[in-house]
């Protein structure tokens, strides 16, 4: 083999090692803007009151992006009534879905919000997550604790 072939390949290697670390650090770069390491807990917001029914409805958000919830961690109370907004900061779509407190939202788009209202029924620990094809395995998820 000659030094202009050996010189070659090695070239080539190289760019082929390149292209694969590039492709690999693209995968774990979140595609909206920076987010805090640390979630805080969220508590509900101010109590909103419907006049039909005069029942108070906590009201909190949740942050989606391309692959993490904003806040990871919230606490409900058991049986008030509490509205969660989900709001998709990404590009991907998303959904949030607790399935041991039986609810989910509408799988919605970057930009898209939706939003549900239910009551606990019981106390614990649940996981929050996205159903949407493997996003709960990258970290679009997090946990809901009922007291």
């Amino acid at each position: 083999m000659s030094r202009q072939n050996s010189i070659l390949i090695l070239v080539g290697l190289a760019i082929l090692i390149l292209v694969f670390w590039w492709a690999q650090s693209r995968q774990q770069i979140p595609y909206s803007s920076p987010l805090p390491t640390e979630s805080p807990v969220a508590q509900p917001t101010t109590p909103a009151t419907s006049s039909a029914d005069q029942v108070t409805v906590n009201e909190l958000i949740v942050e989606v992006s391309d692959f993490k919830l904003i806040p990871a961690k919230i606490s409900l109370k058991k049986g008030e009534k509490v509205k969660i907004i989900l709001k998709n900061n990404g590009k991907l779509p998303h959904n949030l879905t607790i399935t041991e407190l039986g609810v989910a939202t509408k799988t919605i788009s970057g930009g898209q919000e939706d939003s549900l209202e239910f009551i606990p029924a019981k106390d614990g620990q649940f996981s929050m997550f996205c159903s949407v094809g493997n996003h709960r395995q990258k970290g679009v998820e997090g946990n809901v604790v009922v007291e």
